[in-house]
């Protein structure tokens, strides 16, 4: 029968040795797996989307979808019904989310979305939500505006004023 040292030395190289392999799979595989506390933005509340994911939040009106880019580009075209908070400057940011306040602690969800995917504008927005202690999910649409209008979702046109 073997001795509890023997069975407590194997349990030990067993889980040692499961770690290494999980440790090396994770660090092969293309995404990996995410780790406690880590994300894409370094927190996880952040989660990209996918144009359809975003479509389904529009259409059950459990979100609101916040257009991160600049004013212009805003009020040139937009997903119909959002919002406008620019990222940049930061002062046009912070009096945008004075102004939209009320709809942000609705409790609603929070859908980002700027010029696509090489777009950081959306990431800003979303770390500037969480430097205000925003506890929610925040989501970021992957491929941004152009991936909504090429799915022929609708949007807004206005003049580019």
């Amino acid at each position: 029968m073997n001795s509890f040292r023997e069975i407590a030395r194997d349990m030990v190289f067993i889980i040692i040795l499961s770690s290494v392999v999980a440790a090396g799979i994770n660090l092969f595989h293309p995404r990996g797996f995410i780790l406690v506390g880590k994300s894409e933005y370094g927190r996880k509340q952040v989660v990209d989307i996918s144009v359809e994911e975003a479509k389904v939040k529009y259409d059950s009106d459990i979100s609101v979808f916040i257009d991160t880019r600049d004013s212009q580009l805003f009020r040139h075209e937009r997903i119909k019904g959002a919002v406008s908070v620019p990222a940049l400057p930061e002062s046009v940011r912070a009096a945008a989310f004075e102004k939209h306040f009320q709809l942000l602690s609705q409790g609603k969800e929070v859908v980002l979305y700027c010029s696509g995917s090489g777009c950081g504008d959306s990431s800003m927005v979303a770390d500037a939500l969480m430097a205000m202690d925003y506890s929610r999910v925040i989501y970021i649409i992957k491929k941004g505006i152009p991936g909504w209008k090429d799915a022929g979702h609708p949007v807004s046109e206005g003049r580019n004023k």
